[in-house]
């Protein structure tokens, strides 16, 4: 298995959780990529050799248009959000792997922008408990436990969800909706 984030490799972004989970998961088939740079990119690096952790890669930040070929290169995206950050801000990129029909992995606390976006579109699976090591465990059971063909149809529906309300045909339509009803 394949997992991927791409972005700031910076503080918002919860690589305490990356390194654990890749820790627990050492002795698996799963592979981890992390592509970018960022304020948090060096302690990444520094982790990942301390522990020894060969299943980290972590690339380069890469031009815009090939985010569609790396993503598709990916079994499942990731998301972790510090707790001190995860309400903060929303990371715009679930829509590109939405659309890319790649599942999310996301780490964020309840009630989150994350969260609240995501939640009722069945293309991403949450680990929201408040105590990490809880939070860790389960997201290495998930990952030790997850069938391709549930994270294939997670993707599918997520793909579902941005052509029926996301394309740039609906989001135009609904922008007509809104200047005609304030109009009249």
């Amino acid at each position: 298995m394949k997992l991927m984030y791409a972005g700031n490799i910076g503080i918002a972004q919860d690589w305490k959780t990356l390194i654990e989970v890749a820790e627990n998961t050492r002795d698996q088939n799963i592979e981890y990529f992390v592509i970018g740079e960022g304020a948090m990119k060096k302690i990444l690096l520094e982790e990942k050799e301390r522990l020894d952790l060969k299943k980290i890669h972590v690339l380069p930040y890469q031009c815009r248009e090939l985010m569609p070929q790396l993503i598709a290169y990916s079994d499942l995206q990731f998301i972790f959000m510090t707790p001190e950050m995860d309400g903060n801000g929303f990371p715009s990129k679930a829509y590109t792997i939405m659309a890319c029909a790649k599942p999310l992995l996301v780490s964020s606390s309840e009630n989150t922008p994350i969260v609240n976006f995501l939640k009722d579109k069945e293309c991403s699976k949450f680990f929201s408990q408040d105590n990490q090591s809880e939070r860790i465990a389960q997201i290495t059971n998930y990952l030790q436990t997850v069938a391709k063909a549930e994270l294939n149809e997670m993707g599918l529906k997520g793909v579902y969800e941005i052509e029926n309300n996301y394309s740039k045909n609906t989001v135009t339509r609904q922008y007509v909706n809104l200047a005609n009803n304030l109009i009249q």
